[in-house]
């Protein structure tokens, strides 16, 4: 009874510590629960991806290919003599594996028969072509995979000129002796029986100077019945449609006009008066500016050497030119300070395009009563009224400076140049039978026209226009003229005969296309 208590007892025992074995087994074995994780913060969402990432990394970009055209990426060689036109380029059409459009005029056409001897090897077929269709005097376009032959082509060129037309027009010299007609009467009205006269005209009308009406006639003489232009002047765009060859030759005539009328030359001008001192009363002697400009002594300084004077037909114009090698205008300026004290009239500078005319002008227009006259009028109740008739003129008192430039092919300048110089002295006004009045001006002029050629970066100096100009000059006791009442004891006014000669430089420069 005892040994079957004492061995349930151990059963009990074991049994317990198996289940207890059990459960530590079991607690062993069970994974511990991870930790609570923060949320993510703002840095952390903001943050780029990682670039070495196999699965955000772009996909590389595929390459591109420029699609070439059978012209440039077939050659041929090719020898045929006495061959067709037609049938040549039938033969490239079929080696670039490209249609091939005859148009029915270039077919019905003497060019489609006519036979070319030529021999190409390994060309292009793009040249080959080029060259089949020049010998043939023929056009072609490629569109799609067909090539179009045609006799005749259109071109758009870009023209750039301006529409405007200007035209000028001078006049120098005159009657010197006033043996002109008198109020329009016969030669036998004269003034004088004494007459003298000697006048320079000329003009750039309309005609000469409009480049779009010169366009269009080389233009008609050029395409004849056979081809056809449009031409918009305000736009500076022409349409041609004729022949290749002579499409060509118009765009190099224009390309040609477009080169020369582009080009400018930059005028800068310097209009003096020196009042000559008594010791050059006849005027500024240019032939001694060699002997007073030391070619030693101003070398170092670039200054003014050699001055070549080439005097014109009129005795009293002398035109120089100064090389730019050795010169500069202050130089010349403190030369002719040696004659007497220099006035400056007008210091302009301005651009002139090649074969336009420019003007400058500086001065006043003075505004005078040319005639008055006066009438009586009688109403319908019998009252008369006096109605006078003004008529009002204009004087010009200053300087006028026209210039026309043309640039030759070496790069020289011709220029024609028209200086006038006007001084209004007095207006002297006369009354006449019947309430007549008159306004007679008195003007000193002086003026020329002469053309000179000079390279680009030369000095061109005119000279030797002298007039003779009578100022008053007031002089008197110091101190005691400008005594109040009796002042006027004490000086007195004296007329001076001055002699006054003007001078105009000209700085000549050509400008290139981008200036």
């Amino acid at each position: 009874m005892k040994r079957e208590t004492a061995k349930r007892r151990g059963g009990r025992a074991a049994g317990a510590a198996l289940l207890g074995f059990l459960l530590l087994a079991g607690c062993a074995g069970r994974p511990a629960p991870p930790p609570p994780q923060a949320p993510p913060t703002a840095a952390a969402a903001e943050r780029p991806a990682d670039p070495a990432s196999p699965r955000r990394r772009p996909a590389p970009p595929k390459p591109r290919f420029k699609r070439l055209s059978p012209l440039d990426t077939q050659r041929v060689t090719l020898n045929f003599v006495g061959e067709g036109g037609g049938a040549i380029l039938l033969a490239l059409a079929k080696a670039a594996g490209l249609n091939l459009v005859l148009d029915p005029a270039f077919a019905a056409s003497p060019e489609a028969a006519r036979r070319l001897t030529a021999q190409y090897h390994e060309w292009p077929i793009r040249e080959v072509l080029e060259s089949v269709c020049t010998a043939l005097d023929v056009g072609w376009r490629l569109d799609g995979g067909t090539v179009y032959i045609s006799p005749l082509v259109e071109r758009l060129i870009p023209l750039d000129f301006l529409g405007t037309v200007q035209s000028s027009r001078f006049s120098v010299g005159g009657d010197v002796l006033g043996g002109n007609t008198a109020g329009g009467g016969t030669d036998t009205d004269v003034l004088t029986p004494l007459t003298g006269s000697f006048e320079l005209t000329g003009q750039n009308s309309a005609e000469v100077t409009d480049i779009y009406k010169g366009i269009e006639a080389a233009l008609k003489d050029r395409l004849g019945d056979e081809g056809s232009y449009v031409l918009n002047r305000q736009t500076g765009t022409l349409m041609v449609r004729g022949r290749p060859s002579t499409v060509r030759s118009i765009e190099a005539y224009v390309s040609a006009l477009r080169e020369r009328y582009q080009r400018q030359v930059l005028i800068q001008a310097k209009i003096l008066e020196i009042e000559l001192d008594h010791q050059h009363e006849l005027g500024i002697d240019w032939g001694q500016l060699t002997a007073t400009l030391s070619k030693a002594a101003l070398k170092a300084g670039g200054a003014v050497l050699d001055v070549a004077t080439t005097p014109t037909d009129e005795s009293v114009l002398y035109n120089l030119t100064l090389s730019q090698d050795y010169y500069n205008v202050s130089t010349v300026l403190r030369a002719m300070e040696d004659y007497g004290r220099i006035r400056t009239l007008s210091n302009p500078r301005l651009k002139v395009t090649n074969g336009q005319s420019a003007v400058i002008s500086v001065g006043q227009s003075v505004a005078y009563l040319k005639s008055l006259e006066t009438g009586t009028t009688t109403t319908s109740g019998g009252s008369s009224t006096i109605a006078p008739t003004a008529e009002i003129g204009s004087i010009f008192d200053g300087v006028l400076l026209g210039v026309t430039p043309i640039i030759e092919d070496d790069g020289r300048v011709s220029l024609h140049l028209v200086p006038i110089k006007s001084d209004l002295v007095s207006l002297d006004e006369r009354e006449f039978a019947g309430g007549t009045r008159y306004t007679f001006p008195r003007v000193n002029l002086r003026e020329a026209s002469t053309v000179v050629r000079a390279a680009s970066g030369d000095i061109v100096i005119i000279g030797g226009l002298i007039q003779e100009r009578t100022d008053k000059e007031m002089s008197g006791l110091p101190v005691l003229d400008r005594l109040p009442l009796v002042g006027r004891v004490f000086r007195y006014q004296r007329r001076v005969l001055r002699r006054v000669e003007m001078v105009i430089l000209l700085d000549v420069t050509v400008l290139d296309k981008a200036g």
